[in-house]
């Protein structure tokens, strides 16, 4: 029993087997014709080809694969795999895509796709760049791995220098450095565009964002403003240079704010020398933010801080006489205070409480308002429903007197229609009458013309009678009775026939 099946299953496999892979003699191989390529690389290429026409692009990818396998050096094999790329686009895989357009520049570095390649790499590296990256635990995953735009971008710099798409793809790379938080490699990304296409588009916004790179690299060490320093100026070039350009504003508002920290770092120093008693020293400091940055939020502080200092060098006050100085004017700028405080506070008390009089006779307002307004809507409904009720007795009304018009007209028409049948009947029944009459008449008058004819043939008769008899008499007196008889049968056949005939 398992001879048999062991046997049963073996048969199975060698029929299964034997519809994908042929012997072939020459090779002394087993080979499948599925995965073998045509005859030549040329009709290799167009079945592929004509498959990815037709956008059946997971097939197409196969048999551009074949080509690329099995004739690797044919004229064919460059376009092979610029359409395998294509294809794993197509397929929703930009990546490999990326990995498969990399092939080209490296594999066939004279094919005269070589800057549509760059362009398709261009894409794709745009596409992971504008992709949102979620964040676990306020980690992203390029916390762990290279970013792919990084790797993309970085291979059009290196592969294709001279093509329009290497001085974007470079600065594009500054950007998704200083959205990495990696602003050192951002700046030498920027930098790099200055020194190898400074006449390019992408040099004027490199410049602004070599200083917003340079500026988020600032260490934050209050002794070192090198980079403050650095960015200052080149914001500041940036802007003289392009005036019309639209990050003209936003590099303003950097610069500003770059300005901002190089004040508060004066400011601390001043304050640092203040708390040692240099007073000399930190007037220096605060005149200096006074002078060069005006438009600083310490502006007024520093100026403050400078008078106050100024005063108190040419008074040659002491720092205690200064301080208590100090502390009444602040005691009775906080009696000032409080005194105003309290007075805004009954002020706003007031305010308060009329305000919510008027809110109270405002809500009282709304909610008759609102009263009058369900009072209105209930009495238009009531009305409503009065007209609709009305309404619709006079249509019920309207339609039962439209029906028993309906009902009376169709028994006047009854009626008419009876009359009209039974005039009619009657007018057959004189009509017949007369016939009648008529025929009686017309058979009285023929048979009174019978009787009457009757009547004449009977006189006829009897006047042919008489005469006859007239004639015979004067026979019987003039004629013999031999003859007498002759002669009277001659006169009854004429009579005979006169009366017949």
């Amino acid at each position: 029993m398992k001879k048999v099946l062991f046997f049963l299953i073996f048969c199975l496999f060698s029929c299964q087997g034997y519809t994908f892979w042929i012997w072939s003699p020459k090779t002394q191989k087993w080979k499948n014709p599925n995965y073998s390529p045509l005859a030549t690389p040329y009709l290799q290429y167009r079945e592929a080809l004509k498959l990815f026409e037709e956008e059946n692009y997971k097939d197409a990818y196969h048999e551009f694969k074949k080509l690329i396998v099995h004739y690797p050096d044919a004229r064919e094999a460059a376009e092979a795999q610029y359409h395998v790329a294509r294809c794993l686009e197509k397929l929703d895989k930009p990546y490999e895509a990326f990995l498969e357009y990399k092939k080209i520049a490296d594999t066939y570095p004279n094919s005269q796709r070589i800057s549509e390649v760059a362009e398709r790499e261009y894409s794709i590296g745009e596409f992971f760049l504008n992709r949102e990256h979620k964040k676990w635990l306020g980690f992203s995953v390029y916390d762990f791995v290279e970013h792919p735009s990084v790797e993309i971008f970085k291979t059009i710099v290196d592969k294709s220098p001279y093509s329009e798409y290497a001085p974007r793809a470079q600065y594009k790379l500054g950007i998704i450095f200083i959205q990495l938080g990696r602003y050192d490699e951002a700046r030498d990304a920027f930098q790099k565009v200055l020194d190898n296409y400074p006449d390019s588009e992408w040099a004027a916004p490199s410049k602004y964002q070599l200083a917003i790179a340079t500026a988020k690299a600032f260490p934050g060490a209050d002794y070192d403003s090198s980079y403050l320093e650095e960015a200052t100026d080149r914001l500041d070039e940036f802007i003289k240079a392009h005036p019309e350009a639209q990050i003209s504003s936003q590099a303003q508002d950097q610069l500003d704010e770059l300005r901002d920290r190089e004040a508060r770092k004066n400011f601390d120093i001043a304050e640092f020398y203040y708390k040692q008693d240099h007073f000399k020293s930190a007037v220096l400091y605060y005149q200096k933010i006074v002078t060069e940055y005006p438009d600083s939020s310490y502006y007024e502080t520093a100026l403050e801080k400078a008078q106050e200092l100024d005063e108190l060098i040419r008074g040659d006050i002491s720092k205690s006489e200064f301080e208590k100085m100090r502390k009444r004017q602040e005691a009775e700028i906080q009696q000032a205070e409080k005194t105003r405080a309290r007075e805004e506070k009954i002020r706003r008390k007031k305010e308060l409480k009329e305000q919510k009089k008027q809110e109270k006779l405002l809500l009282i307002k709304q909610r008759k308002e609102e009263k009058d307004k369900i009072r209105q809507e209930k009495i238009a409904k009531i009305q409503a429903a009065k007209a609709e009720k009305q309404a619709l007795i006079d249509k019920k009304r309207s339609e039962k007197k439209a029906l028993a018009e309906k009902k009376l007209q169709e028994r006047q028409e009854l009626i008419r229609a009876k009359k009209q049948a039974q005039e009619l009947k009657r007018q057959e029944k004189l009509r017949r009458i007369e016939e009648k009459e008529k025929q009686k008449e017309a058979l009285r008058q023929e048979k009174l013309r019978r009787i009457e004819a009757k009547k004449k043939e009977k006189e006829a008769a009897r006047q042919e009678k008489l005469r006859i008899q007239k004639e015979k008499k004067e026979l019987e007196k003039n004629i013999k009775p031999k003859e007498f008889n002759q002669v009277r049968g001659i006169l009854d056949q004429k009579r005979l026939r006169g009366y017949f005939g």
